[in-house]
C-alpha cells in the first residue's frame, strides 16, 4: 500500500523586511515580490518619493495645480480666468 506524503509547506520570504521602498512610501509584500507606493502627500514611484505640494494646496475646482520646489501654483483651466 502506498501512503501519499504531503509536501512541506512553502514559506515565502517577506521582501519588505529590508525596507526596499522610500522612507515616505509603503511596502506591500506580494507573492515572491513586493510593490512600493508613495504615502499620501508624496509623489513618485515608491522607490523614490518627493513632497506633493499640491496635496495641501487649495486650488479652485476649475484650476490645475503645479508642484513647485517650495510650494504650489494654481492656474485656471482653459475657458476660466482668475488666480486659480
Amino acid at each position: 500500500m502506498h501512503v501519499p506524503v504531503s509536501p512541506e509547506p512553502i514559506t515565502l520570504a517577506n521582501e519588505c523586511v529590508n525596507n526596499p521602498c522610500d522612507a515616505n512610501a509603503t511596502c506591500q509584500d506580494t507573492y515572491a515580490d513586493y510593490t512600493c507606493s508613495c504615502n499620501v502627500g508624496w509623489l513618485g514611484s515608491g522607490a523614490s518619493c518627493t513632497v506633493d505640494h499640491c496635496y495641501g494646496c487649495t486650488c479652485d475646482p476649475n484650476a490645475s495645480c503645479t508642484n513647485l520646489a517650495d510650494g504650489c501654483a494654481c492656474d485656471c483651466n482653459p475657458g476660466y480666468v482668475g488666480n486659480g
